[in-house]
């Protein structure tokens, strides 16, 4: 008969709580099954890792686990492997032990099995009918509502479980995230406005910040989210500031999270006007990042950050030569077709915006070669492909790669697109004319059309259609503005300009303008 193992669970990800609150708890433990005692330690070494933010670590301490107890089911779950044949092997080796599991397990299976909203919601409420003096049971569902943006009913569960659990560092978490949304919490970021003009409002915050500190004083991960709110400040030296005492942490315990926040110091420090010393903190991201998936993504992002300062030949290098690594890094045929695919696609874009059409379409060819090859591996690629393959990394943000773009939907967007930026205006239309593309996508790309046709009437329309401003995602209001500035309505067009040249984070596509509206407004 297997040996149980009372346990805490915290948080999906993790159910260790480090703190040095010695507040008492009142928390009735989950049951799980488990057959050693030295594969649970290491269970819990590798969760508490993964809430820290070190995934590098966390997977092979799971690695570990597995070795010794292999159908160990909350390993086989929560182990974070990249590759998507692996992690599927590890899932069936859980579903496999169902009849095995305790009945907690079981809904823990199954809510792995389940995507349907309120199939999940009826899981995570029968994991509370189970476990009620539980605390993580009443985190997991008030975090799937804050995750849905049903914060009322988000945080009358997250204070159910602290109740239980003062001590749960993801149920205080998830309230501060609540508190102080946006930054890859549902939600909207303060502003100086409404919020850092205040002193009040920093004091409040620099008190909430040490209360989360002092529940887990190594978890590097929590810096990022520190500096992400002043990031969006007239402080984004303050950011920086929290950035690198993220590193400081990372240094102490050997914390792999140390790329992310080196590569987000690098951030600020581009936002602050220090291009060549950002540079510095990218390029150190990506020589010591190890784990291939993580080094994607900061490769990635290094040629982003080219593209930010309008540098396209350095932008384009850089993608050049993680191609010309491919085989040596460690990636199989698979991977690199999917990496394939992100490459071009970003050269064929990153082409267009510095004039060179030959080059973009060329491309946009290589492109479409390569997603035809990732379709015939997975002919039911869809966005599921992606969030499984995220959810296995632990990275909410993704891996800043073009896959995705390779459904029929995305490509024809793409497509027009990218003849817009071509200056090939008649050859857009042509399409769009006749696609079936969601009205905000279609208009998105109509308000460039417009914009670059020097219809003031058409393009006025769309937007005062689309008032919440959903149709500028790709370049939109670069274009109207200058528009606008064409029709000498400079204040109008200066606004415009200013949103963009102020822009706070990283989002590919508004390198193709950030630099761009800069200069226009230094003209004005």
């Amino acid at each position: 008969m297997k040996k149980q193992i009372l346990i805490f669970l915290i948080s999906t990800l993790s159910f260790i709580s480090c703190s040095e609150n010695s507040e008492k708890t009142s928390n009735t433990p989950y049951n799980l099954s488990i057959k050693n005692e030295k594969a649970y330690e290491l269970y819990k070494s590798a969760k508490l890792k993964s809430q820290r933010g070190d995934y590098v670590g966390a997977k092979l301490d799971f690695e570990a686990c597995l070795r010794i107890d292999p159908n160990f089911i909350m390993a086989c779950l929560d182990i974070n492997e990249t590759n998507i044949e692996k992690k599927n092997q590890y899932l069936k080796r859980a579903f496999n032990n169902y009849n095995n599991a305790t009945e907690t397990e079981k809904i823990f299976i199954d809510l792995e099995r389940e995507n349907q909203y309120e199939k999940r919601i009826e899981l995570f409420k029968s994991l509370i009918n189970i476990n009620p003096k539980n605390s993580d049971a009443y985190y997991r569902l008030g975090n799937f509502y804050r995750q849905g943006n049903k914060l009322s009913e988000s945080k009358t569960l997250l204070n159910k479980s602290l109740k239980l659990n003062p001590n749960n560092w993801l149920t205080n978490r998830a309230l501060f995230g609540i508190k102080y949304g946006g930054y890859g919490d549902p939600g909207v970021g303060k502003n100086d406005e409404n919020f850092y003009n205040f002193p009040d409002s920093i004091s409040m915050l620099e008190s909430d910040i040490k209360m989360l500190i002092s529940l887990d004083t190594l978890n590097a991960a929590a810096y990022r989210k520190f500096g992400d709110i002043y990031r969006s400040s007239k402080y984004i030296d303050k950011a920086k500031e929290y950035y690198l005492k993220g590193v400081g942490v990372c240094n102490y315990e050997g914390n792999s999270y140390r790329s992310e926040l080196i590569h987000v110091s690098g951030n600020a420090t581009f936002l602050l006007g220090q291009v060549d010393e950002s540079l510095k903190y990218f390029k150190e991201s990506v020589e010591i990042e190890f784990d291939l998936y993580p080094k994607m993504k900061r490769i990635f992002q290094l040629a982003i950050v080219y593209l930010y300062d309008q540098n396209h030949k350095e932008a384009i290098s850089v993608l050049d030569n993680f191609e010309s690594g491919l085989n040596q890094i460690g990636f199989n045929e698979s991977e690199i077709n999917q990496i394939m695919v992100s490459i071009y696609n970003y050269k064929a874009f990153f082409y267009a915006d510095m004039g060179n059409k030959r080059e973009s379409y060329k491309c946009w060819d290589i492109f479409k070669k390569y997603a035809d090859k990732v379709y015939e591996e997975f002919p039911e690629f869809d966005s599921s492909f992606i969030q499984q393959r995220n959810a296995a990394l632990g990275l909410n943000s993704g891996l800043n790669d073009r896959l995705i773009r390779i459904t029929p939907k995305n490509m024809e967007s793409d497509f027009i697109w990218l003849n817009l930026l071509n200056g090939d205006l008649d050859s857009a239309k042509k399409i769009m004319d006749s696609s079936d593309l969601g009205s905000n996508v279609k208009s998105s790309l109509y308000l460039i059309y417009f914009s670059l046709k020097k219809d003031y009437v058409n393009a006025s329309k769309l937007i005062s259609k689309y008032e919440d401003n959903s149709i500028w995602w790709n370049g939109g209001n670069f274009f109207y503005a200058k528009l606008l500035l064409r029709n000498n309505m400079i204040e109008e067009s200066r606004k415009i300009f200013n949103n963009i040249a102020d822009g706070r984070f990283f989002g590919w596509t508004s390198g193709l303008f950030r630099k761009k509206a800069q200069i226009i407004l230094k003209k004005l």
